[in-house]
């Protein structure tokens, strides 16, 4: 758990530097954001419909972490199988 929420973090703070610099009309230093995160909404949603999923993503990602901030984390972390 607590590498997905590492990763969603510095995701958050990547693509918000992204933002800040492409709204100032600058090329983001980094690289691009990588293709498969893309959904292809980009090409064919109106912009007001991209920000109000955005808006609605971040809500439900709040409220997993505030479910998740009631749970500590076992000691080790958690983990789950994967195939």
């Amino acid at each position: 758990m607590a590498q997905v929420v590492d990763h969603i973090a510095q995701s958050t703070v990547r693509a918000a530097e992204e933002l800040r610099h492409l709204l100032a009309g600058h090329r983001p230093p980094g690289p691009p954001v990588y293709e498969g995160l893309l959904s292809g909404a980009a090409h064919r949603v109106p912009w007001s419909e991209l920000i109000q999923g955005l808006r609605e993503a971040s809500a439900a990602l709040d409220a997993v972490l505030a479910e998740a901030a009631r749970h500590p984390l076992p000691d080790g972390g958690s983990a789950a199988a994967t195939v």
